[in-house]
């Protein structure tokens, strides 16, 4: 999420600045990386819960933890963020 924001990825505008409590930096993970992104939190879950455009392979980049496996991974920011 740091790097989406600090780069000024369109859609990532992370309003609670990582601390899971709202869905502006949600984006999908393609599904060849999803579960090399980790497991969803209880947390993360619940915030999803209210995302109008969630899909299977949802996540808030706040809870992602990038690391060398994710390297090369592919994250699409829907157009529907919230601002």
């Amino acid at each position: 999420m740091d790097c989406a924001v600090d780069n000024g990825v369109p859609g990532i505008t992370a309003q609670c600045g990582g601390g899971c409590t709202c869905s502006t930096c949600h984006c999908y993970i393609d599904e060849s990386w999803f579960v090399r992104s980790g497991p969803l939190d209880p947390d993360e879950k619940d915030i999803l819960e209210f995302v109008p455009d969630r899909r299977n392979n949802s996540r808030l980049t706040c809870q992602v933890r990038i690391c060398d496996r994710l390297d090369g991974m592919i994250v699409h920011v829907p157009t529907s963020n919230p601002a």
